[in-house]
Protein backbone atom coordinates (compact mmCIF):
# COMPACT_ATOMS: atom_id res chain seq x y z
CA UNK A 1 0.00 0.00 0.00
CA UNK A 2 3.08 2.19 -0.25
CA UNK A 3 1.60 4.39 -2.98
CA UNK A 4 -1.69 5.11 -1.20
CA UNK A 5 -1.94 8.80 -0.36
CA UNK A 6 -5.60 9.06 0.68
CA UNK A 7 -7.99 6.74 2.52
CA UNK A 8 -11.55 7.72 1.70
CA UNK A 9 -15.05 6.29 2.03
CA UNK A 10 -16.51 4.95 5.26
CA UNK A 11 -13.38 5.08 7.34
CA UNK A 12 -10.25 3.06 8.05
CA UNK A 13 -10.16 0.23 10.56
CA UNK A 14 -7.08 -1.78 11.45
CA UNK A 15 -8.03 -4.22 14.18
CA UNK A 16 -7.58 -7.72 15.57
CA UNK A 17 -4.37 -8.41 13.70
CA UNK A 18 -2.46 -10.63 16.11
CA UNK A 19 0.92 -10.45 14.35
CA UNK A 20 0.86 -6.84 13.16
CA UNK A 21 4.00 -5.09 14.48
CA UNK A 22 4.00 -1.88 12.41
CA UNK A 23 2.01 0.19 9.92
CA UNK A 24 4.79 0.01 7.32
CA UNK A 25 3.11 0.68 3.98
CA UNK A 26 1.05 3.66 5.10
CA UNK A 27 3.98 6.09 5.05
CA UNK A 28 2.56 8.16 2.19
CA UNK A 29 -1.02 8.46 3.41
CA UNK A 30 -1.71 12.18 3.84
CA UNK A 31 -5.42 12.18 4.67
CA UNK A 32 -8.09 9.88 6.04
CA UNK A 33 -11.77 10.49 5.46
CA UNK A 34 -14.12 9.51 8.23
CA UNK A 35 -12.92 7.41 11.16
CA UNK A 36 -9.48 6.01 11.92
CA UNK A 37 -9.81 2.98 14.20
CA UNK A 38 -6.71 1.23 15.52
CA UNK A 39 -7.78 -1.42 17.99
CA UNK A 40 -6.93 -4.85 19.38
CA UNK A 41 -3.55 -5.18 17.71
CA UNK A 42 -1.54 -6.79 20.54
CA UNK A 43 1.90 -6.47 18.93
CA UNK A 44 1.62 -2.99 17.45
CA UNK A 45 4.15 -0.88 19.38
CA UNK A 46 4.15 2.43 17.48
CA UNK A 47 2.46 4.46 14.75
CA UNK A 48 5.68 5.70 13.17
CA UNK A 49 4.59 4.90 9.63
CA UNK A 50 1.70 7.37 9.86
CA UNK A 51 4.22 10.22 10.00
CA UNK A 52 2.96 11.58 6.65
CA UNK A 53 -0.64 11.82 7.86
CA UNK A 54 -1.85 15.43 7.91
CA UNK A 55 -5.61 15.22 8.43
CA UNK A 56 -8.30 12.96 9.88
CA UNK A 57 -11.76 14.07 8.80
CA UNK A 58 -13.56 12.05 11.44
CA UNK A 59 -13.02 10.42 14.81
CA UNK A 60 -9.94 8.68 16.16
CA UNK A 61 -10.17 5.42 18.11
CA UNK A 62 -7.02 3.93 19.62
CA UNK A 63 -7.87 1.07 21.94
CA UNK A 64 -6.64 -2.24 23.34
CA UNK A 65 -3.22 -2.18 21.72
CA UNK A 66 -1.14 -4.01 24.31
CA UNK A 67 2.35 -2.83 23.30
CA UNK A 68 1.59 0.64 21.95
CA UNK A 69 3.67 3.15 23.94
CA UNK A 70 3.30 6.47 22.10
CA UNK A 71 1.42 8.37 19.40
CA UNK A 72 4.38 10.23 17.94
CA UNK A 73 3.53 8.92 14.47
CA UNK A 74 0.56 11.32 14.53
CA UNK A 75 2.67 14.41 15.20
CA UNK A 76 2.05 15.89 11.74
CA UNK A 77 -1.73 15.72 11.88
CA UNK A 78 -2.97 19.29 11.64
CA UNK A 79 -6.60 18.80 10.68
CA UNK A 80 -8.89 16.80 12.94
CA UNK A 81 -12.66 16.81 12.88
CA UNK A 82 -14.25 14.21 15.14
CA UNK A 83 -14.26 12.52 18.51
CA UNK A 84 -11.15 11.51 20.42
CA UNK A 85 -11.06 8.08 22.05
CA UNK A 86 -7.85 6.65 23.53
CA UNK A 87 -8.60 3.81 25.90
CA UNK A 88 -7.19 0.57 27.36
CA UNK A 89 -3.65 0.78 26.00
CA UNK A 90 -1.63 -0.35 29.05
CA UNK A 91 1.80 0.94 27.89
CA UNK A 92 0.66 4.15 26.21
CA UNK A 93 2.23 7.01 28.17
CA UNK A 94 2.86 9.67 25.50
CA UNK A 95 -0.23 11.14 23.84
CA UNK A 96 0.55 14.83 23.44
CA UNK A 97 0.47 15.06 19.63
CA UNK A 98 -0.17 18.64 18.58
CA UNK A 99 -3.70 18.04 17.24
CA UNK A 100 -4.62 16.24 20.47
CA UNK A 101 -3.33 19.17 22.53
CA UNK A 102 -5.35 21.60 20.43
CA UNK A 103 -8.44 19.42 20.81
CA UNK A 104 -8.07 19.24 24.60
CA UNK A 105 -7.58 22.98 24.88
CA UNK A 106 -11.03 23.54 23.36
CA UNK A 107 -13.27 20.54 24.12
CA UNK A 108 -11.70 18.43 26.89
CA UNK A 109 -15.08 17.48 28.32
CA UNK A 110 -15.99 15.25 25.34
CA UNK A 111 -12.64 13.44 25.02
CA UNK A 112 -12.53 9.82 26.15
CA UNK A 113 -9.06 9.07 27.48
CA UNK A 114 -8.79 6.38 30.12
CA UNK A 115 -7.05 3.20 31.28
CA UNK A 116 -3.74 3.91 29.59
CA UNK A 117 -0.33 4.26 31.25
CA UNK A 118 0.67 7.16 33.49
CA UNK A 119 0.96 10.28 31.36
CA UNK A 120 -1.98 9.31 29.19
CA UNK A 121 -4.31 7.73 31.71
CA UNK A 122 -6.89 10.50 31.60
CA UNK A 123 -7.64 13.88 30.09
CA UNK A 124 -5.93 15.97 32.81
CA UNK A 125 -2.68 14.01 32.48
CA UNK A 126 -2.55 14.71 28.76
CA UNK A 127 -3.49 18.35 29.35
CA UNK A 128 -0.53 18.66 31.72
CA UNK A 129 1.80 17.09 29.15
CA UNK A 130 0.47 19.58 26.59
CA UNK A 131 1.01 22.53 28.93
CA UNK A 132 -2.73 23.20 29.15
CA UNK A 133 -4.19 24.37 32.48
CA UNK A 134 -6.12 21.46 33.94
CA UNK A 135 -9.90 21.79 33.81
CA UNK A 136 -11.53 20.99 37.13
CA UNK A 137 -14.42 18.55 36.91
CA UNK A 138 -18.07 19.53 36.97
CA UNK A 139 -20.20 16.68 38.27
CA UNK A 140 -17.81 14.35 40.09
CA UNK A 141 -18.56 10.98 41.69
CA UNK A 142 -16.22 8.84 43.77
CA UNK A 143 -17.26 5.21 44.12
CA UNK A 144 -14.02 3.79 45.51
CA UNK A 145 -11.03 4.64 47.68
CA UNK A 146 -8.78 4.27 44.65
CA UNK A 147 -10.68 7.01 42.82
CA UNK A 148 -10.30 9.33 45.80
CA UNK A 149 -6.60 8.54 46.17
CA UNK A 150 -5.96 9.35 42.51
CA UNK A 151 -7.72 12.73 42.63
CA UNK A 152 -4.54 14.82 43.25
CA UNK A 153 -2.76 13.24 40.30
CA UNK A 154 -5.82 13.26 38.08
CA UNK A 155 -6.67 16.90 38.83
CA UNK A 156 -3.49 18.48 40.17
CA UNK A 157 -4.10 21.90 41.67
CA UNK A 158 -7.85 21.65 41.20
CA UNK A 159 -9.55 23.36 44.15
CA UNK A 160 -13.02 24.14 42.78
CA UNK A 161 -15.55 21.49 41.77
CA UNK A 162 -17.86 23.26 39.31
CA UNK A 163 -20.87 21.07 39.98
CA UNK A 164 -21.94 18.37 42.40
CA UNK A 165 -19.65 16.06 44.35
CA UNK A 166 -20.89 12.61 45.34
CA UNK A 167 -18.93 10.24 47.59
CA UNK A 168 -20.41 6.75 47.85
CA UNK A 169 -18.51 3.49 47.87
CA UNK A 170 -18.25 0.26 49.86
CA UNK A 171 -14.47 0.46 50.37
CA UNK A 172 -14.06 4.20 51.03
CA UNK A 173 -12.27 4.66 54.37
CA UNK A 174 -10.97 8.25 54.20
CA UNK A 175 -11.13 11.46 52.18
CA UNK A 176 -7.54 12.53 52.81
CA UNK A 177 -6.69 12.99 49.13
CA UNK A 178 -9.44 15.60 48.69
CA UNK A 179 -7.65 18.15 50.86
CA UNK A 180 -7.05 20.50 47.90
CA UNK A 181 -10.80 21.13 47.40
CA UNK A 182 -11.95 24.47 48.84
CA UNK A 183 -15.18 25.11 46.91
CA UNK A 184 -18.04 23.10 45.43
CA UNK A 185 -20.47 25.15 43.36
CA UNK A 186 -23.41 22.78 43.83
CA UNK A 187 -24.21 20.04 46.35
CA UNK A 188 -22.12 17.58 48.36
CA UNK A 189 -23.46 14.09 49.01
CA UNK A 190 -21.64 11.67 51.30
CA UNK A 191 -23.73 8.55 51.49
CA UNK A 192 -23.63 4.77 51.93
CA UNK A 193 -19.97 4.58 52.88
CA UNK A 194 -19.94 1.75 55.47
CA UNK A 195 -16.21 2.09 56.26
CA UNK A 196 -15.85 5.88 56.31
CA UNK A 197 -14.84 7.12 59.78
CA UNK A 198 -13.65 10.68 59.14
CA UNK A 199 -14.25 13.72 56.93
CA UNK A 200 -10.88 15.27 57.76
CA UNK A 201 -9.88 15.29 54.08
CA UNK A 202 -12.41 18.08 53.49
CA UNK A 203 -10.71 20.39 55.98
CA UNK A 204 -10.07 23.08 53.32
CA UNK A 205 -13.67 23.16 52.07
CA UNK A 206 -15.04 26.67 52.66
CA UNK A 207 -17.95 27.08 50.25
CA UNK A 208 -20.79 24.77 49.25
CA UNK A 209 -23.21 26.25 46.74
CA UNK A 210 -25.87 23.57 47.17
CA UNK A 211 -27.06 21.21 49.85
CA UNK A 212 -25.18 18.88 52.17
CA UNK A 213 -26.31 15.26 52.47
CA UNK A 214 -24.59 12.95 54.97
CA UNK A 215 -26.58 9.73 54.89
CA UNK A 216 -26.03 6.12 55.97
CA UNK A 217 -22.37 6.21 56.91
CA UNK A 218 -22.29 3.54 59.60
CA UNK A 219 -18.89 4.34 61.18
CA UNK A 220 -18.84 8.14 60.94
CA UNK A 221 -18.57 9.49 64.50
CA UNK A 222 -18.50 13.26 63.95
CA UNK A 223 -18.28 15.91 61.25
CA UNK A 224 -14.76 17.11 62.03
CA UNK A 225 -13.25 18.02 58.68
CA UNK A 226 -16.02 20.44 57.75
CA UNK A 227 -14.66 23.02 60.20
CA UNK A 228 -13.74 25.54 57.47
CA UNK A 229 -17.14 25.36 55.78
CA UNK A 230 -18.79 28.75 56.31
CA UNK A 231 -21.52 28.71 53.66
CA UNK A 232 -24.04 26.05 52.63
CA UNK A 233 -26.43 27.16 49.90
CA UNK A 234 -29.00 24.39 50.24
CA UNK A 235 -30.61 22.10 52.79
CA UNK A 236 -28.66 19.92 55.20
CA UNK A 237 -29.71 16.29 55.62
CA UNK A 238 -27.95 14.19 58.25
CA UNK A 239 -29.70 10.83 58.28
CA UNK A 240 -29.03 7.25 59.31
CA UNK A 241 -25.45 7.58 60.57
CA UNK A 242 -25.46 4.98 63.35
CA UNK A 243 -22.17 5.99 65.04
CA UNK A 244 -22.59 9.76 64.83
CA UNK A 245 -22.43 11.19 68.36
CA UNK A 246 -22.13 14.91 67.60
CA UNK A 247 -22.30 17.48 64.81
CA UNK A 248 -18.99 19.06 65.78
CA UNK A 249 -17.41 20.23 62.54
CA UNK A 250 -20.24 22.51 61.43
CA UNK A 251 -19.16 25.25 63.84
CA UNK A 252 -18.59 27.87 61.13
CA UNK A 253 -22.16 27.78 59.81
CA UNK A 254 -24.57 30.57 60.82
CA UNK A 255 -27.50 29.98 58.43
CA UNK A 256 -28.97 26.71 57.17
CA UNK A 257 -31.60 26.54 54.43
CA UNK A 258 -33.57 23.56 55.66
CA UNK A 259 -32.38 21.01 58.21
CA UNK A 260 -33.17 17.35 58.73
CA UNK A 261 -31.48 15.31 61.44
CA UNK A 262 -33.05 11.87 61.56
CA UNK A 263 -32.34 8.27 62.53
CA UNK A 264 -28.86 8.85 63.93
CA UNK A 265 -28.98 6.26 66.69
CA UNK A 266 -25.96 7.44 68.70
CA UNK A 267 -26.47 11.20 68.44
CA UNK A 268 -26.62 12.69 71.96
CA UNK A 269 -27.02 16.40 71.23
CA UNK A 270 -26.63 18.94 68.44
CA UNK A 271 -23.30 20.45 69.44
CA UNK A 272 -21.66 21.76 66.31
CA UNK A 273 -24.61 23.96 65.37
CA UNK A 274 -23.75 26.44 68.13
CA UNK A 275 -23.23 29.37 65.74
CA UNK A 276 -26.43 28.87 63.75
CA UNK A 277 -28.77 31.83 64.27
CA UNK A 278 -31.35 31.13 61.57
CA UNK A 279 -32.88 27.96 60.13
CA UNK A 280 -34.39 28.81 56.76
CA UNK A 281 -35.66 26.94 53.73
CA UNK A 282 -38.11 24.09 53.84
CA UNK A 283 -38.24 23.59 57.58
CA UNK A 284 -36.42 21.86 60.40
CA UNK A 285 -36.97 18.21 61.29
CA UNK A 286 -35.29 16.42 64.18
CA UNK A 287 -36.71 12.92 64.39
CA UNK A 288 -36.05 9.30 65.27
CA UNK A 289 -32.75 9.93 67.04
CA UNK A 290 -32.82 7.22 69.70
CA UNK A 291 -30.08 8.62 71.97
CA UNK A 292 -30.82 12.34 71.65
CA UNK A 293 -31.19 13.77 75.17
CA UNK A 294 -31.05 17.50 74.47
CA UNK A 295 -31.03 20.15 71.76
CA UNK A 296 -27.74 21.55 73.03
CA UNK A 297 -26.27 23.34 70.02
CA UNK A 298 -29.41 25.23 69.00
CA UNK A 299 -29.11 27.82 71.79
CA UNK A 300 -28.45 30.71 69.40
CA UNK A 301 -31.19 29.99 66.86
CA UNK A 302 -33.50 33.03 66.81
CA UNK A 303 -35.85 32.14 63.95
CA UNK A 304 -37.05 29.12 62.03
CA UNK A 305 -38.64 29.41 58.60
CA UNK A 306 -41.38 26.96 57.76
CA UNK A 307 -42.04 23.94 60.00
CA UNK A 308 -40.32 22.85 63.21
CA UNK A 309 -40.83 19.11 63.62
CA UNK A 310 -39.55 17.37 66.76
CA UNK A 311 -40.79 13.80 66.65
CA UNK A 312 -40.00 10.29 67.87
CA UNK A 313 -36.91 11.16 69.89
CA UNK A 314 -37.58 8.81 72.84
CA UNK A 315 -34.96 10.28 75.19
CA UNK A 316 -35.53 13.98 74.53
CA UNK A 317 -37.03 15.35 77.75
CA UNK A 318 -37.08 19.13 77.23
CA UNK A 319 -36.56 21.98 74.78
CA UNK A 320 -34.38 24.10 77.05
CA UNK A 321 -31.80 24.82 74.34
CA UNK A 322 -34.41 26.55 72.17
CA UNK A 323 -34.61 29.36 74.72
CA UNK A 324 -33.26 31.87 72.16
CA UNK A 325 -35.95 31.05 69.60
CA UNK A 326 -38.32 33.96 68.91
CA UNK A 327 -40.35 32.97 65.86
CA UNK A 328 -41.45 29.99 63.80
CA UNK A 329 -42.78 30.94 60.39
CA UNK A 330 -44.72 27.72 60.00
CA UNK A 331 -46.23 24.89 62.01
CA UNK A 332 -44.92 23.31 65.21
CA UNK A 333 -44.97 19.52 65.54
CA UNK A 334 -43.99 17.88 68.83
CA UNK A 335 -44.93 14.22 68.72
CA UNK A 336 -43.88 10.79 69.89
CA UNK A 337 -41.25 12.02 72.36
CA UNK A 338 -42.03 9.66 75.24
CA UNK A 339 -39.88 11.46 77.86
CA UNK A 340 -40.78 15.02 76.85
CA UNK A 341 -41.91 16.57 80.14
CA UNK A 342 -41.57 20.31 79.49
CA UNK A 343 -42.05 22.87 76.72
CA UNK A 344 -40.65 25.80 78.69
CA UNK A 345 -37.78 26.13 76.23
CA UNK A 346 -40.29 27.76 73.88
CA UNK A 347 -41.06 30.67 76.22
CA UNK A 348 -39.30 33.12 73.90
CA UNK A 349 -41.43 32.24 70.86
CA UNK A 350 -43.96 34.99 70.19
CA UNK A 351 -45.28 34.04 66.73
CA UNK A 352 -45.77 30.84 64.82
CA UNK A 353 -47.77 31.48 61.62
CA UNK A 354 -49.01 27.89 61.44
CA UNK A 355 -50.59 25.05 63.35
CA UNK A 356 -49.62 23.53 66.70
CA UNK A 357 -49.54 19.73 66.83
CA UNK A 358 -48.69 18.20 70.21
CA UNK A 359 -49.36 14.48 70.02
CA UNK A 360 -48.25 11.29 71.83
CA UNK A 361 -45.89 12.82 74.38
CA UNK A 362 -46.50 10.51 77.34
CA UNK A 363 -44.55 12.42 80.00
CA UNK A 364 -45.80 15.90 79.16
CA UNK A 365 -47.73 17.51 82.03
CA UNK A 366 -48.30 21.08 80.87
CA UNK A 367 -48.31 23.38 77.85
CA UNK A 368 -46.44 25.99 79.84
CA UNK A 369 -43.87 27.35 77.43
CA UNK A 370 -46.42 28.34 74.81
CA UNK A 371 -47.54 31.28 76.94
CA UNK A 372 -45.88 34.01 74.88
CA UNK A 373 -47.33 32.96 71.53
CA UNK A 374 -49.59 35.43 69.81
CA UNK A 375 -52.87 33.52 69.55
CA UNK A 376 -53.72 35.07 66.20
CA UNK A 377 -50.56 33.57 64.69
CA UNK A 378 -51.97 30.06 65.33
CA UNK A 379 -53.89 28.58 62.37
CA UNK A 380 -54.78 25.13 63.74
CA UNK A 381 -54.51 23.23 67.03
CA UNK A 382 -54.13 19.51 67.75
CA UNK A 383 -53.44 18.35 71.31
CA UNK A 384 -53.85 14.60 71.44
CA UNK A 385 -52.94 11.34 73.13
CA UNK A 386 -50.59 12.66 75.81
CA UNK A 387 -51.95 10.72 78.76
CA UNK A 388 -50.46 12.85 81.54
CA UNK A 389 -51.14 16.24 80.00
CA UNK A 390 -53.64 18.03 82.23
CA UNK A 391 -52.61 21.70 82.09
CA UNK A 392 -53.45 23.29 78.75
CA UNK A 393 -54.91 26.60 79.91
CA UNK A 394 -51.99 28.82 78.94
CA UNK A 395 -52.71 32.29 77.57
CA UNK A 396 -52.10 31.61 73.89
CA UNK A 397 -54.27 28.49 73.86
CA UNK A 398 -57.05 30.11 75.88
CA UNK A 399 -57.18 33.15 73.61
CA UNK A 400 -57.17 30.95 70.51
CA UNK A 401 -60.02 28.77 71.80
CA UNK A 402 -62.05 31.83 72.77
CA UNK A 403 -62.89 32.21 69.09
CA UNK A 404 -65.35 29.38 68.32
CA UNK A 405 -64.50 29.33 64.62
CA UNK A 406 -60.86 28.50 65.27
CA UNK A 407 -60.29 24.79 64.52
CA UNK A 408 -59.02 22.57 67.35
CA UNK A 409 -58.77 18.85 68.05
CA UNK A 410 -58.18 18.04 71.72
CA UNK A 411 -58.52 14.43 72.87
CA UNK A 412 -56.84 11.54 74.65
CA UNK A 413 -55.12 13.68 77.29
CA UNK A 414 -55.57 13.77 81.08
CA UNK A 415 -58.52 15.40 82.84
CA UNK A 416 -58.37 19.14 82.35
CA UNK A 417 -57.14 18.75 78.80
CA UNK A 418 -59.22 15.84 77.56
CA UNK A 419 -61.41 17.91 75.25
CA UNK A 420 -61.86 21.39 73.87
CA UNK A 421 -64.67 21.95 76.31
CA UNK A 422 -62.51 21.03 79.32
CA UNK A 423 -59.73 23.38 78.24
CA UNK A 424 -62.21 26.20 77.65
CA UNK A 425 -63.61 25.63 81.13
CA UNK A 426 -60.12 25.74 82.65
CA UNK A 427 -59.51 28.95 80.73
CA UNK A 428 -62.75 30.43 82.00
CA UNK A 429 -63.93 31.07 78.46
Amino acid sequence: MNNVIQLQGMGTTISNNLSLVSLLGLDNVASIEFTLNLSDNPNLSNLDHLIGLQSINGSLFVSNNTLLSNLTGLNNVAGFNGGLNIIDNPLLSTCEAQFICEYLSVTPEIANIQNNALGCNNVPQVQIACGIPVTCPGILTFNSQAEIDSFPSTYPGCSIITGELTISGPDITNLDSLVQIDSITQGLSIGSNPLLESLIGLIELKYLGGGLDIVNNARLGNLIGLDSLSFIGGPVHIIGNDSLISLIGLNSISHISGLQISSNNSLINLQGLNNVIQLQGMGTTISNNLSLVSLLGLDNVASIEFTLNLSDNPNLSNLDHLIGLQSINGSLYISGNSLMSSLTGLLGVTSINGGIYIINNDALLSLSGLDSLSYNSITDLHIQNSGNLSICDVASICNYLAIPANPATISGNAVGCASRLQVEEECGN
